[in-house]
């Protein structure tokens, strides 16, 4: 088993709230980014950015974290962080 499956699949899982939320050209235009070593950086729609140093392993992941930070702003349930 690819050692970035999960990575891939939990992407895939976002994908499909963001396909419900996001605009297809937003989508389109989202991308990610790496140093190829502990940098990722994922750049969304509206001026989102997500950077990761060591909390995630590859692009994908780097991506599911991204939308999923992105559609918390947006205000849908499953993604807002919790305030203590």
């Amino acid at each position: 088993m690819d050692e970035h499956s999960f990575c891939r699949c939990r992407l895939a899982g976002v994908m499909a709230d963001v396909r419900k939320h996001v605009p297809a050209a937003d989508i389109k235009a989202a991308w990610a980014w790496s140093d190829g070593r502990d940098h990722y950086e994922f750049h969304g729609p509206a001026d989102s950015y997500f950077f990761s140093m060591r909390m995630v392993d590859c692009l994908w992941s780097a991506r599911a974290s991204g939308w999923s930070e992105y559609l918390g702003q947006l205000g849908i349930p499953e993604y807002k962080a919790t305030e203590d």
